[in-house]
């Protein structure tokens, strides 16, 4: 059975990807980042559908910075399409690793 994708484990690959040079076409859950990715390659995962479905380890995404299935746009399971700049979810991470304790 695959591993369960927990906030542990998000802020940890969270931390990673926030390195590289456009977080934006990233994804904590993928292999090696990659958005273009089913991220339930490497993790357990409910109620996939289909591609464009709020999976429960996208859940764990949004939660970590504060948002919810309502701040979202249909189609769209990134954080940063639903926000102007990818600066605002970058600093949405940032601020939610540290007051979480995990940095």
């Amino acid at each position: 059975m695959k591993p369960v994708y927990t906030e542990g484990v998000h802020a940890h690959r969270l931390i990673k990807m926030l390195e590289l040079s456009d977080i934006c076409t990233s994804c904590p859950a993928t292999i090696n980042f990659l958005g273009n990715r089913y991220c339930d390659e490497l993790w357990f995962n409910l109620n996939r559908n289909d591609y464009y479905d709020f999976t429960l380890i996208c859940r764990v995404c949004w939660e970590f910075i504060g948002l919810d299935e309502t701040n979202r746009s249909r189609d769209l399971r990134c954080p940063c399409k639903n926000f102007d700049t990818s600066d605002e979810v970058v600093k949405l991470s940032w601020l939610a690793l540290e007051k979480k304790g995990y940095i």
